[in-house]
């Protein structure tokens, strides 16, 4: 069985997605949707950083996203991969559920940037800044 992955939080790096962008239409069109769906310049901040400030959860939720989606955009409309036929599967891990039930057709891309920003706007301040920190909940204890 085959199934297509799509990453969580962590995966993002200054200059993710600029050759695919400068080699690909298709890529393209998905930074540009994703930006104005979300009305930032996040192909500028994933081109030229700075890293801080892509590493941020606001940040970086969508650029891992929107990166995903234009590698899979190219899989299909470059490169001719059909999801039914190439895989039975798709899944992401944590922030990666997003991009795999676009890739699905559950979404649109408007619609998945709103979900990605969503996500961010809830975990966030949980996060610390490097990006890389959890959530915790506690339960109160009943006496």
């Amino acid at each position: 069985m085959r199934a297509f992955l799509f990453p969580g939080q962590g995966s993002q790096a200054v200059g993710m997605g600029v050759a695919l962008s400068e080699a690909s239409r298709a890529a393209r069109d998905v930074f540009e949707m994703v930006d104005e769906a979300l009305g930032q310049n996040l192909a500028r901040l994933m081109r030229d950083g700075p890293e801080d400030e892509l590493k941020l959860t606001e940040n970086a939720q969508p650029a891992i996203m929107a990166n995903a989606l234009a590698v899979f955009a190219v899989l299909t409309k470059d490169c001719g991969v059909e999801l039914a036929r190439a895989a039975r599967f798709v899944a992401g891990h944590s922030l990666g559920e997003y991009s795999a039930l676009c890739a699905a057709g559950a979404f649109d891309l408007p619609t998945t940037a709103g979900g990605a920003a969503w996500r961010r706007s809830r975990s966030g301040p949980a996060h610390r800044r490097d990006g890389r920190g959890r959530r915790s909940v506690r339960r109160r204890q009943r006496q």
